[in-house]
């Protein structure tokens, strides 16, 4: 009986064996197929939001995978929305290019596709117009100035400057007041973007003398909206106000020549259609010896004129 017992035991303990076995095979592939589900999750990238210009008519569409984890089989690019159907090439790569464009707002999606998930993005392009305006000779632009304790105020020339320096040993403080003409954009066009260009003065007639067109510890300054009409009538005493609470800071700088590229006054110039009082540019703390000084309307080069770029529809 013993034996019968002990057979009967160990036949008992081999088949617990295999059960054991089995349940612990299927857990191990069910726990890889979760495993395998989770990592193959995709997380994608259409890349930011584009202006391009109608003259332009291409665009480059480029995807990014963020999560590094799946395995991908497929990429697609395709328009979901727009006023028309530009042609796609290389529509089913990572980086396409769009061509054939019109005048508006196109919504374009990438789709990254693997065995088991779909990762899906969306970036949008605006096909927009280019009107690029100078400040020159015919242009309304003045230097408000006060010299001690009178006013120095006059016409714009070949600078536009903020500055407080001093003259015979009287202090003399200076902030400068420019406006583009905005009569060529359509009255009913949609701003898309306004960027603004100053030029440093590479000969500059005031501050050092030594072609620095900046000077001071710190030389930051503001551009503001001008928000009141004024002409040359106007004094350092009558300056009009400008919108303060929509400023921009520019930063210090200790080189001597620095252009301001491109600098983003989309909602100022917006604000423009209604009134355009132009722009003011003054120093952000009135310490002695600093300066900002810019090319003018009548800067022997006209392409270092003061510049608006204005992209819209």
């Amino acid at each position: 009986m013993k034996m019968k017992h002990s057979i009967l035991s160990s036949v008992i303990t081999y088949i617990s064996l295999i059960l054991l076995s089995i349940i612990f095979d299927k857990c191990k592939k069910e726990c890889a197929n979760s495993d395998t589900s989770a990592s193959d999750a995709i997380a994608v990238s259409a890349g930011k939001s584009q202006i391009i210009l109608v003259s332009g008519d291409t665009a480059k569409l480029t995807g990014t995978i963020l999560n590094g984890n799946s395995i991908i089989k497929s990429y697609s690019w395709t328009t979901l929305s727009g006023p028309n159907n530009p042609v796609i090439n290389n529509s089913d790569s990572l980086s396409a290019l769009a061509t054939g464009f019109m005048a508006g707002t196109y919504v374009f999606q990438l789709k990254a596709s693997s065995i088991n998930n779909v990762g899906l993005d969306t970036t949008t392009v605006l096909v927009a117009k280019h009107l690029v305006l100078r400040i020159d000779s015919t242009s309304k632009a003045y230097n408000f100035g006060l010299f001690g304790t009178s006013d120095g105020s006059h016409p714009s020339g070949t600078e536009l400057l903020t500055q407080w320096w001093t003259n015979g040993g009287a202090a003399f403080d200076t902030k400068s007041t420019f406006e583009f003409d905005l009569s060529t954009l359509p009255a009913n066009a949609t701003i898309l973007a306004a960027k603004l260009t100053l030029y440093s003065d590479s000969t500059p007639l005031n501050g050092d003398l030594l072609g620095d067109a900046n000077s001071g510890i710190n030389n930051a300054f503001y551009i503001e909206r001008v928000i009141q009409n004024w002409d040359y009538t106007n004094t350092w005493f009558t300056m009009p106000p400008t919108d303060t609470a929509n400023q921009i800071l520019i930063p210090t700088t200790t080189l001597p020549q620095l252009d301001i590229n491109d600098l983003d006054v989309t909602n100022m110039v917006d604000s423009m259609r209604i009134n355009n009082y132009g722009f003011e540019i003054r120093l952000q703390q009135d310490t002695i010896y600093t300066i900002r000084d810019f090319c003018g309307g009548f800067y022997s080069e006209a392409n270092r004129h003061p510049k608006l770029d204005i992209f819209y529809q």
